[in-house]
């Protein structure tokens, strides 16, 4: 809802908009009605969308009461899978969300059905310039039955959209699905989206939409993750560096993630190595070496020990002990030593050149490459040994929960890395001497969906009374489609322990954790659920059930909505998050993968489309000294999702952290997602050498942001799966930023005039609706753009643009009012939160102006148009300005 502004004879106000559930029984009013055409298609608004529906396809006898239509599908006998043709796409421009892994999605664009990748879970379609809309929202059906789109098959017509439907379990079938498909239209792509998914969610399973949510307060804290700055080798002690070191900085976090490490693990008893043998520690040795002399993609296997191997050389040592088991007694001897050490560095060598090899020729082959399927086959027969082998020495992908308390790296505030995992935890003492000491108003805990990632240890006596076994997960079809490598995954390899009373396993684990003092949970490996449940029902039901019992667990042990989903970019997920609010939006922050970070923007961005209307997308932690540092930050910022960061202890920039964080250790939040602008929204801004990408939002006082970026020459690859730099040249591209782009301003008058503020070039701008300013943009750069309608009273021109020190400058404005007391003065009071100096745009120089009562001096520039007021710190940061002008 736009922000209204009030006139009357004396005063004009600018009021934040209110928090409005919208009515699902009704569509909006920027609908269109969906018609049945002669020829079998669908029409909207003279448009016709999708043409000849497919001979298996129906329209159902179902309705849903925002007036779009559902289409079903006959496959003719039982079935767990069944694949159709859906119709003919036609459309001017498309924007699809497709999974790129089994548990991401990225944004892709174009205008045919051909450039649908398989997985797809959303389409918007632009049905012709400047709209009207269309949305296609592939279901699931009877909670079992999830269904996607895919391209068409070689030598069908580029324009033939295919679905398919499926249940992940051959022993679940059906014939017949009457929700399989919803399609709505309008002419307001937003409107449109929020709506449509809000009713596809409730069809699907039981997701409200975000409007109806409650949104937890721990997204106004600034927060610190310790998965870049640790991995999985955290310790108590080194969260309590971190956290000092921030703290020495001038910026002390009140939201502590402590992320995967925590938790009580073990490996299979065949994987175990003996802890203290010397070939295995020269060959990790050699093996992390390795690492760091290529770049690879993020999340491969050599990455992976890349990261790991610049974690121990920053002062984190290798990871905590496992006690060796009884009976093995550790043999020294200078003979022995140096006999295993070179044992260890030539398995090393060895390990080294067998894992870039299998990364360059296996890894990223093209899908359906010789390789992929070669590589497939001997995962499961010859090499599945090696590949154990290698998960566990390179991961804790194939580690299994063995206990739901944490580990001896948490028995006391200074255990570290070195401290055996055997040693009895004491995680309650940890976390209570962190939340005194760095006054922490909030501290989560990771952990895995179904325990942990290769599940929960079947041979562990603290799982029994769980009801435990091992199962052998298969992907699907569709999975392998976009992610090969999942055919021989660490959970289809190693099997994933599950449990039958995972109620049970919810209520140990969290009323532990409570118990500790832990506030929430971030809760990750999610729609690997999508896998695991290939033989308990499909993944999609699997799903459901577990979702269930985390929502109610959130609710029973801890307070105010705290939980953080992740690794879910599943329908399967996304569509049973009842009252969560929060979700990652994107791949991880990968700090070692120069192609990813501009990437990383885009897809957050893309993805917010089609996630915005159930939750509000987190668009990841990042790190403050990293070079795309700014880039990542302004994007956070204009997200209007939590701002956290995962640097490691000691490496900070705190000049750019003070941009982003309070002294009291808040954030200045938006006050909705961040989405790309209407002019972008269709736009391909990685690959179309000519676009800057565009997020817009709202601020609760009123004011608008637009965040531009820079993010040509990187993609992700899906034919070779990673992230690619495919234009290295510089590339100087420009765009135009006016208030339009804002949707809350955008159905004004066209002549309200309007005040644009650059945070890049410290400049401000008066301009119409739709005139504008011009940005200009290098590569990976950013700016925001601060939007404020411009309050003329009695030939006096003033905006509030913001704190100009913070990189969302409007946010600190809550509320603004401009009186004429006298025909002779105007007296704008201004509420603000936060300090620093404070920008008002004014045709005039004040009068007088006061904080809280007391008179303080106000630098005005003619040339700029710019009144700067500091603002001191006080104890609430809560500020009362007066500034008046003679008329």
């Amino acid at each position: 809802m736009a922000p209204t502004l009030s006139l009357s004879a004396s005063a004009t106000t600018l009021n934040a908009p209110p928090t409005t559930v919208p009515d699902l029984e009704k569509p909006p009013p920027s609908h269109l009605a969906i018609s049945q055409t002669a020829g079998g298609g669908l029409s909207a608004g003279g448009h016709e969308f999708l043409r000849l529906l497919g001979s298996d396809m129906h329209i159902s006898n179902s309705s849903t009461a925002t007036g779009a239509v559902l289409l079903g599908l006959d496959a003719g006998g039982d079935t767990s899978l069944a694949e159709t043709t859906l119709g003919r796409l036609s459309c001017s421009r498309l924007l699809a969300s497709a999974r790129i892994k089994i548990y991401w999605m990225s944004p892709e664009y174009g205008s045919k059905a051909q450039d649908l990748p398989p997985e797809t879970q959303f389409v918007l379609l632009e049905l012709s310039s400047k709209g009207p809309y269309a949305v296609l929202l592939p279901l699931i059906d009877s909670g079992k039955f999830r269904a996607t789109l895919r391209p068409p098959r070689k030598g069908d017509r580029a324009s033939e959209v295919r679905l398919r439907i499926e249940s992940g379990d051959e022993s679940v079938r059906a014939s017949k699905w009457d929700n399989a498909l919803l399609c709505a239209a309008g002419h307001n792509p937003y409107e449109l989206v929020d709506s449509a998914v809000a009713a596809a969610a409730r069809i699907s399973g039981t997701a409200k939409p975000l409007s109806a949510k409650k949104i937890p307060d721990f997204m106004s804290a600034f927060g610190w993750c310790t998965w870049d700055a640790f991995y999985s080798r955290v310790s108590a002690q080194g969260v309590a560096q971190g956290l000092e070191a921030l703290r020495k900085g001038g910026v002390a976090p009140k939201l502590l993630i402590i992320d995967d490490g925590w938790q009580s693990t073990q490996l299979d008893d065949y994987l175990r190595p003996i802890s203290d043998s010397g070939v295995v520690k020269s060959e990790n040795k050699v093996l992390m070496a390795a690492s760091k002399k290529t770049t690879f993609s993020g999340g491969s296997p050599m990455a992976q020990l890349a990261n790991q191997a610049a974690v121990m050389e920053n002062g984190s040592r290798a990871e905590g002990k496992h006690e060796a088991p009884d009976g093995v007694r550790a043999e020294h001897g200078p003979v022995k030593t140096a006999w295993e050490r070179f044992k260890g560095q030539l398995a090393g060598l060895i390990a080294a050149l067998i894992t870039t090899l299998y990364t360059y020729f296996v890894e990223h082959a093209p899908t359906g490459s010789w390789r992929i399927s070669w590589f497939a086959k001997l995962s499961q027969g010859k090499l599945r040994k090696t590949i154990l082998a290698f998960y566990a020495q390179t991961s804790d992908h194939v580690k299994r929960l063995s206990s739901p308390v944490a580990n001896g790296k948490f028995s006391s505030i200074s255990a570290d890395t070195d401290t055996p995992w055997g040693r009895p935890e004491a995680l309650r003492s940890v976390v209570t001497d962190l939340k005194e000491r760095f006054h922490l108003k909030h501290v989560f805990c990771w952990h895995s969906l179904y325990g942990y990632w290769a599940g929960i240890d079947p041979a562990s006596p603290e799982m029994q009374q769980y009801g435990p076994s091992l199962v052998w997960p298969q992907p699907s079809g569709g999975v392998v489609d976009v992610d090969p490598p999942f055919a021989w995954n660490c959970q289809v390899v190693a099997g994933a322990g599950v449990v039958k009373d995972i109620r049970g396993l919810y209520r140990d684990m969290h009323s532990y954790l409570a118990g500790c003092g832990v506030d929430g949970v971030k809760v990750d490996c999610q729609s690997t659920l999508d896998m695991i449940g290939s033989s308990l029902g499909g993944g999609s039901a699997y799903s459901a059930e577990f979702h269930s019992v985390l929502e109610d667990s959130i609710k029973q042990h801890f307070s105010g909505n705290n939980l953080i989903n992740c690794m879910c970019h599943s329908t399967s997920d996304l569509y049973r998050m009842t009252d969560t609010a929060l979700a990652r939006s994107s791949d991880d922050f990968w700090p070692r993968d120069l192609a990813s970070h501009t990437t990383h923007v885009a897809i957050n961005a893309g993805n917010s489309v089609f996630m915005a209307a159930l939750v509000q997308p987190d668009w990841d932690m990042f790190q403050s000294q990293h070079p795309a540092a700014l880039l990542h930050a302004s994007a956070r910022v204009v997200s209007g999702g939590p701002v956290y960061v995962s640097d490691r202890p000691g490496r900070h920039n705190m000049e750019l952290l003070k941009r982003m964080v309070l002294p009291d250790g808040s954030v200045l939040l938006c006050a909705q997602p961040g989405r790309p602008t209407l002019d972008c929204l269709f736009s391909d801004c990685m690959r179309d050498h000519a676009t800057l990408l565009k997020v817009w939002n709202v601020n609760r006082g009123g004011s608008g942001v637009v965040g531009i970026f820079n993010v040509q020459g990187s993609h992700w690859s899906r034919k070779n799966r990673m992230f690619v730099m495919h234009d290295s040249r510089p590339q100087l591209l420009s765009t135009l930023v006016a208030p339009s782009d804002i949707m809350a301003f955008s159905g004004g008058d066209p002549s309200s005039r309007y005040v644009l503020y650059s945070d890049a070039q410290k400049t401000a701008w008066v301009t119409d609706l739709r005139e504008g300013i011009k940005v200009t943009l290098k590569r990976a750069e950013s700016d925001l753009v601060t939007v404020v309608p411009l309050h003329e009273v009695k030939g006096l021109s003033v905006a509030p643009i913001g704190l100009v020190n913070m990189l969302n400058a409007g946010a600190a404005v809550q509320s603004f009012k401009c009186d004429t007391p006298s025909v002779s003065v105007a007296t704008c009071t201004i509420a603000v939160h936060g300090c620093g100096r404070f920008a008002l745009y004014s045709t005039a120089s004040a009068a007088s102006c006061t904080v809280d009562g007391m008179t303080v001096a106000a630098e005005y520039s003619a040339e700029s148009s710019i009144l700067t007021v500091p603002v001191p710190q006080t104890p609430d940061l809560e500020a009362t300005l007066e500034i008046s002008f003679a008329l």
